[in-house]
């Protein structure tokens, strides 16, 4: 048995014996997909015997486009032979397709095919085949016209067009394997057609209705696909598909040619290749589909196989997302298979929308920075929807089993695809707007604000400065504009670490804002938020609670219930968490998150904010389930509109690592650091500062659980980062140095440990001042490792040093303050002083217990200490 990929001369006078002819759907041989043709079985002729070059070849299994084709004389698209000693056995063909198999011993091709109608008459008469007795007294049935003589197996042919459903037919093991695609010309054509033929309707009529009252009329006589009418018009039209277009059938036509003919000019101005698309309602043959039962007629395995070996062929998807606010590729199942075989596959993906939409897009971004972030929410593969629901069962299986992540991942793609693809329109909106104008400025401003949003500060740090430089040179140094560019600077550059910079910046602004409004004004307490909230970073908290009482009390009076109150009492929760007041800390996010339920709604990225800063107090003050809670809610808000692979999930799920430390369980702190440093590694370069600190985050997770040696390992591979990036003097290296102090010191090297400690210890000495909370952690760190190595006097100057400064910074009632103090008594009780050590323990228990609990385990380290000492006493007491 062989196949005969080439092409026939046909002879009218030819006589054979016809034992079958009707529909099967047929295999391919070069691709592996499924398609409706006429087959005609029949017995060879005897001019055939010497030209096949297999031998005992008794049966020739033909097959047509159509049953027209046969009857008028076309050529076949190719033919099975069958020779003696073939194997015909009923098989289901990739779990779903009940078929024949065609196979003879020796010969390289399986042949699978499925009748459509008279399964078992086919199936009767392949397995009966018989050879003829005698190849000179061959019964002499008049075949229909067109089924001819077969050439020499060696002579080629010339390559077959695509068939409509984009495959191809079957050609030769040798022949080239084409997918072709229609250029920019055809879709201006069919656009013209399109607003010819449904005039005032053309933008509400769908791909399905160009399909019906345009391309089908016109490729009903050849019964061939649209692409194919076009090829023959003008063969410069069509060529190799390097592009597989994905859309949603129900969207407006009109658009989505529009939005591919602008992808084209855009592919054309940049000097790319000329754009040949690969779309199914060109290249697709709409009869051959029809005769089959539509969609649900030809069948999953036949879509998920083709469409597979199409985006494989094409190279790259490109992804018509209209409307942006909400595209409708992203609601539909068959759109999201094209993604996720598109991940799997690792094609590149770009998004194209029709121009009227980027306008429509440069208002959006205009009137509301949050269009990202409302576009991100819109997404969620879970709901998608499809005309066949036996399609919608298998994407979802595909999905859920085939794709790492499943629906999340899914999303990702998308996601990712949009959140780039806005970005760099509102780019390009820029540079081709009219330099130097205010609403270059603002347009700047607002995309700033969207990238902010994804986390992308330097990027947005840039737009900024030039809304600054358009506002300082037009309106002048002292315009409240100027100052609105200032305050988007402040925040950009606190998200940036350049803490410096942004309180330059806030302070600039309020002084203009001052100037031009007064003291009152909802400007101001913008102004006062922000800069309490740099004053935050740097460690001066009583200056940044002043600065956000003063935010709270002038937004509570100027704007009642408005979602910047929210702002004020979580970031008033964020400074009394950083001073160990946990109850202040707890009934601030509390009270920010009721507001921002209210007002923005339950899927905020604000409101996920709020959870997470609300689950790290509990965490803190040990109540570890309702951290976790709390940190997962935030996650989910947070991958519902970024996605499971933007650096906020990372963060999450570092916060819940941390969580899972506390509480003990640091498998789960391993597997969730890990996860973020993945994350990480996908989204920034290899050697990010980000990195670096996820890096040492899960270090120190394996000094915890005692591996001591995997600890340093990784500890040192973030201090690697750290000097490369910030370099030896910078506050990111001091942490690596204190990582390393406390990775020496669980693993008993306590002469390294100090070692590492006192690096960090000279750098944010320098860095921050003698004064600075982090110095005292440090000192507190530092005086651990010195009671370990037996130095008692060292341990207890540096508490002493670090209490001092946690008692100005904290107050005496503060858990940062007891954490000092417990260490402090655990210095004395290794020197011998009793009394001074049950001192220092009771001050501390005394604090913890009022706010951490009984059972957090700082309390449980600190009651310990005491109960050795009183144990100690008794026995004392005992021999005296």
């Amino acid at each position: 048995m062989s196949e005969d990929g080439m092409g026939n001369d046909l002879k009218s006078d030819c006589t054979t014996t016809v034992l079958k002819a009707g529909f099967c759907v047929k295999e391919g041989h070069t691709f592996k997909t499924w398609r409706r043709r006429w087959c005609i079985l029949r017995t060879i002729l005897p001019e055939e015997l010497g030209k096949t070059g297999i031998e005992n070849v008794t049966h020739v299994l033909a097959y047509y486009r159509s049953e027209q084709d046969a009857l008028k004389g076309d050529k076949p698209c190719g033919a099975v032979l069958i020779a003696k000693g073939l194997t015909i056995a009923r098989e289901t063909k990739k779990a779903t397709r009940k078929c024949i198999r065609i196979e003879t011993p020796g010969l390289m091709k399986v042949y699978f095919i499925q009748p459509t109608e008279d399964f078992d008459g086919w199936e009767r008469t392949l397995t009966g085949l018989e050879p003829p007795a005698d190849p000179d007294k061959l019964r002499h049935d008049t075949l229909p016209k067109g089924v001819g003589i077969m050439h020499d197996i060696d002579e080629p042919e010339t390559p077959v067009l695509i068939d409509g459903d984009g495959t191809g037919y079957d050609y030769a093991d040798s022949g080239p394997q084409l997918v072709m695609g229609v250029a920019v010309s055809v879709l201006q054509r069919l656009l013209r057609e399109v607003r010819d033929v449904f005039a005032d309707k053309c933008d509400s009529a769908t791909t399905k209705d160009v399909v019906d009252r345009i391309m089908k009329p016109h490729t009903f006589e050849a019964q061939s696909s649209y692409l194919e009418l076009m090829q023959r018009e003008n063969a410069e039209c069509v060529g190799t598909a390097n592009a597989f277009v994905s859309h949603a059938w129900k969207c407006s036509a009109t658009k989505l040619l529009e939005a591919l003919i602008e992808f084209s000019k855009e592919q054309e101005r940049r000097g790319e290749a000329t754009v040949y698309f690969w779309i199914d309602m060109c290249s697709n043959n709409q009869h051959e589909i029809d005769q089959c039962g539509g969609e649900s007629g030809v069948g999953w395995e036949w879509f998920q196989s083709s469409f597979t070996t199409l985006m494989r062929a094409c190279g790259r998807l490109v992804v018509v997302a209209t409307p942006y606010s909400a595209p409708e590729v992203c609601q539909r199942a068959w759109c999201l298979f094209e993604a996720a075989v598109g991940a799997r596959e690792k094609l590149p993906l770009e998004v194209c929308i029709p121009p009227v939409e980027e306008m429509a897009l440069k208002q959006a971004i205009t009137a509301d920075a949050e269009v990202l972030v409302k576009a991100m929410m819109e997404i969620d593969s879970r709901h998608a929807r499809a005309t066949v629901a036996e399609d919608l069962k298998n994407i979802q299986r595909l999905i859920e089993t085939e794709i790492e992540g499943s629906y999340g991942a899914v999303d990702d793609i998308f996601k990712g695809v949009l959140r780039q693809w806005i970005t760099e329109k509102g780019q390009q909106i820029l540079l081709d707007a009219e330099d130097g104008s205010m609403e270059t400025a603002h347009f700047a401003r607002q995309l700033g604000r969207i990238l902010e949003r994804m986390g992308q500060h330097d990027q947005a740090i840039a737009f900024y400065n030039e809304a600054l430089d358009v506002d300082t040179k037009l309106l002048g140094a002292e315009h409240p504009e100027t100052a609105l560019s200032l305050m988007r600077l402040t925040i950009a550059y606190r998200g940036a670490g350049e803490y410096v910079k942004a309180l330059e910046c806030g302070q600039q602004a309020l002084e203009i804002l001052r100037k031009a409004y007064g003291t009152e004004h909802i400007d101001i307490a913008d102004a006062h938020n922000a800069i309490g909230l740099v004053h935050y970073r740097l460690g001066n908290h009583t200056a940044a609670l002043q600065s956000l009482r003063e935010s709270l009390r002038m937004n509570t009076q100027l704007r009642p219930d408005h979602a910047a109150i929210a702002d004020d009492f979580s970031s008033l929760g964020l400074v009394y968490k950083l001073k160990g007041d946990s109850k202040l800390a707890v009934d601030y996010y509390k009270r920010a998150i009721a507001l921002q339920r209210r007002v923005l709604g339950p899927e905020h990225p604000d409101l996920a904010s709020s959870y997470n800063n609300l689950g790290v107090v509990y965490e803190r003050i040990g109540d570890y389930d309702e951290a976790i809670s709390l940190l997962k809610k935030s996650h989910d808000i947070k991958a519902k509109i970024h996605g499971m692979e933007h650096p906020s999930i990372a963060t999450s799920y570092n916060n819940i690592a941390i969580a899972y430390n506390y509480k003990g369980d640091y498998d789960r702190g391993i597997e969730y650091h890990t996860k973020a440093l993945e994350i990480k590694q996908k989204v920034y370069d290899p050697d990010h500062h980000s990195i670096a600190t996820t890096t040492a985050n899960l270090g120190l997770t394996y000094n915890f659980k005692g591996e001591h040696e995997k600890a340093i390992e990784l500890c040192l591979e973030a201090l690697r980062i750290h000097l490369k990036v910030v370099g030896p003097d910078h506050c990111d290296t001091a942490g690596s140095y204190s990582n390393l102090g406390n990775a020496y010191d669980g693993k008993g090297d306590w002469d390294t440990a100090v070692d590492y400690f006192e690096k960090s210890l000279a750098i944010k000495t320098t860095s921050l001042g003698p004064q600075h909370p982090d110095v005292a952690l440090l000192n507190t760190h530092l005086a651990r490792t010195y009671v370990h190595k037996g130095d008692y006097d060292k341990a207890i100057a540096l508490c002493e040093a670090a209490l001092a400064v946690r008692m100005d910074a904290f107050g005496a009632d503060n858990v940062n303050t007891a954490a000092t103090q417990s260490m402090l008594g655990i210095a004395y009780k290794g020197k011998g002083d009793r009394e001074r050590a049950i001192e220092f323990c009771d001050q501390a228990l005394a604090i913890q217990l009022r706010a951490l609990g009984s059972t957090h385990p700082a309390t449980e380290a600190t009651n310990a200490a005491r109960q050795s000492l009183l144990l100690q006493h008794s026995t004392e007491s005992q021999y005296s």
